[in-house]
């Protein structure tokens, strides 16, 4: 929970210097073509879990371990309720990129169904 919590507060104090609000998710054109350091491979918003995962087995230890358990899970709680973290920010650019890909699903299909209808 410390490593979770010390590195949270890491990238959202370095956040703050982006001029973004922990509330308001990056768009979805504006990612940089540069490498991950250590050569990591990116996170896709489509297909990654990496944010689940992560907590999984955190909440998974917490509910089995009985003296510092029901704090863990108080503070993993409140870490879901909270509009300002990362993993609160994934969810929302995850379901732009679901509505952006239905807009175009959408599109296409008119599209295709115009073209069909031309003589």
């Amino acid at each position: 929970m410390n490593v979770l919590f010390s590195l949270m507060k890491l990238y959202e104090a370095e956040r703050l210097h982006s001029g973004h609000a922990p509330q308001q998710p990056f768009r979805l054109n504006r990612r940089a073509a540069a490498p991950l350091p250590l050569g990591m491979t990116g996170f896709s918003l489509a297909g990654g879990g990496l944010d689940v995962n992560l907590l999984a087995p955190i909440w998974d230890e917490a509910l089995r371990t009985p003296v510092a358990g029901p704090l863990a899970c108080h503070l993993l709680e409140r870490l879901n309720a909270d509009q300002g973290t990362v993993f609160r920010r994934l969810a929302m650019m995850r379901e732009a990129l679901k509505a952006r890909k239905a807009a175009g699903t959408a599109a296409a299909g008119l599209q295709s169904a115009g073209k069909a209808q031309q003589p």
